[in-house]
């Protein structure tokens, strides 16, 4: 368990099971400003050592990171180290989705490829890019509004639109590439 301590006095916060099933009444609707104060009140955290931590990002399906750069990487050497030991069985991690998009890649982010599949916060940015540019383009010539004036003019909604998504997909990954 020593080896798992280099995470430098981070502290890794759970909600109780008895405060998390107060929230299980709750949905949107039902929030009002009370009962949000009500819940705040009885947020009592417990931590979790190092190893459970290590443990529970290792054996989780999805991780998604949104700390800032650098935050991570004391989690990043502790899972490398947690990956490697053989008594863990550990070899195959799952998905991390890694906001971080400076520095590229972040060590988390270089880490987890080694054992699992990670997408970086520009390959996020980029589709993210891609959908808006995409309904303000595409989708918007596709409307009912404009869509004879787009048969007039030989659009064909299908392959025009592929060709189109690819050729900006490339260009915009480029643009993003130049940037950072």
């Amino acid at each position: 368990d020593a080896m798992y301590e280099p995470v430098q006095g981070i502290e890794f916060p759970t909600i109780s099971e008895e405060v998390f099933s107060k929230f299980a009444d709750y949905s949107a609707e039902k929030l009002s400003a009370e009962k949000l104060s009500e819940c705040d009140k009885s947020l009592i955290l417990k931590s979790l050592n190092s190893l459970e931590a290590v443990r529970a990002i290792a054996e989780a399906d999805i991780v998604v990171s949104t700390v800032p750069a650098h935050v991570a990487d004391p989690i990043a050497l502790a899972l490398k180290a947690y990956c490697q030991d053989s008594a863990n069985n550990q070899t195959k991690l799952g998905t991390l989705l890694d906001v971080v998009y400076n520095p590229r890649p972040s060590m988390l982010l270089s880490v987890w490829q080694q054992y699992g599949c990670a997408i970086g916060g520009e390959e996020m940015l980029l589709q993210q890019a891609l959908a808006q540019v995409s309904l303000m383009t595409i989708d918007y010539r596709r409307s009912k509004e404009n869509f004879e004036n787009g048969a007039e003019l030989g659009y064909k909604p299908s392959a025009d639109k592929a060709r189109y998504y690819d050729d900006l997909s490339s260009l915009m990954r480029k643009a993003l590439q130049e940037a950072l």
